[in-house]
């Protein structure tokens, strides 16, 4: 989790993000928590929530998950970041 939020900093620092349809969530965890749901390998997230806003933020993502179309588009972007991801 901490590598996908790195990685998905990142991109908004370098504003690559921007473009990604994000304004329909509102918390940057909620993004990362339902991409990495979106993600066929992954069978349970784990957050890390010290804070209960950072819980809330977790659980939207559950509730709302990612359009397809955003979820290809956050994969490009990030693609270059993942490891052991060579048949995507």
């Amino acid at each position: 989790m901490d590598e996908t939020l790195g990685a998905l900093d990142g991109l908004v620092r370098q504003g690559k993000v921007l473009y990604a349809g994000c304004s329909n969530y509102p918390a940057m965890a909620q993004l990362a928590v339902g991409w990495v749901l979106a993600q066929p390998a992954v069978t349970a997230p784990i957050a890390g929530a010290t804070r209960p806003e950072q819980l809330d933020d977790a659980v939207a993502a559950v509730d709302d998950p990612l359009g397809a179309d955003l979820v290809e588009r956050l994969d490009t972007l990030t693609r270059q970041y993942r490891r052991l991801d060579a048949d995507r």
